[in-house]
Parts: C-alpha cells; structure tokens; sequence
C-alpha cells in the first residue's frame, strides 16, 4: 500500500516519537502494519475508508509498543491518505 506524502508527515508527529527509535522509519511501520491486527473498517462521508487497527510497533531496541491507529485509505484501498493514532 502506498503511503501519502500527508501520511508520511502525520508517522513523523504522531507515531515515531511514540516508538522513541530514531532508526525506526515509515517502510519499519509499513511492516509492523501489514502484521497488525484489524479491528473495523468503515466508509467516510466522502467515499474514502476509515480502518482501525491495533499495530504492535517494533522498534530497533526496547520494548515493543502497542498502538490504535486509524488510517483515512482512499477508495480503491491503495493509499493511505492520512493516520491518527489513539494510546
């Protein structure tokens, strides 16, 4: 899936901090997300899709984090327009 270039900004502010790896990047996330577990999938106003999941996020060192995180995908599910996270 590929990843905006908002999405890309919104894992820079909200995600990586919480993982506190500087080595950790989007393509670590990309892989730690294709892993993670699925909650709800629902259909926006505009006709893009709001998926939950629950991503184990894997840093380089330390102890693994566990996160909600909320992705707006577009409507055929091929890119991520932008993320939320929830803790």
């Amino acid at each position: 899936m590929q990843i905006s270039k908002h999405a890309r900004e919104r894992f820079e502010e909200r995600i990586k901090w919480k993982v506190k790896d500087y080595n950790y990047n989007v393509e670590n996330f990309s892989k730690d997300l294709a892993k993670s577990k699925f909650q709800y999938l629902e259909k926006t106003k505009s006709g893009k899709w709001k998926m939950v999941t629950k991503v184990r996020l894997t840093p380089n060192y330390g102890k693994p984090r566990y996160l909600d995180v909320v992705l707006i995908v577009c409507k055929k599910m091929e890119c991520i327009i932008t993320m939320w996270s929830f803790i």
